[in-house]
């Protein structure tokens, strides 16, 4: 295998790899921002619909949430990244080699 196409591999198993982290990154923090707002809800009822002494609350609950999407922005902008497995380099440069060998006779 040609340095190239070890590198393409490379590539696409890095790509793989990273898109099925992010997925599971996400689903643990889809989960997460689910729950922190649930407790946040149930807290805010239990305490009168009032927001005092719930401000830790509400800002975790905040930055869940923009977490979660940068998360799926990300999981989004990997999936996005082309695969370049379709591509066989070997086959070209024997092919190249190949028409030299016919040009040179």
């Amino acid at each position: 295998m040609s340095d190239l196409n070890k590198n393409i591999s490379d590539v696409n198993a890095m790509r793989k790899k990273m898109l099925k982290d992010l997925q599971g990154y996400l689903a643990l923090y889809t989960e997460l921002e689910k729950d922190v707002q649930n407790r946040f809800q149930t807290e805010y009822r239990h305490n009168n619909n009032n927001i005092a002494g719930l401000e830790d609350f509400q800002r975790l609950s905040y930055i869940c949430k923009k977490n979660l999407t940068m998360v799926k922005s990300a999981t989004g902008f990997i999936s996005k990244v082309s695969d370049l497995s379709g591509f066989d380099i070997n086959e070209e440069d024997a092919l190249v080699r190949e028409l030299d060998k016919i040009l040179k006779d």
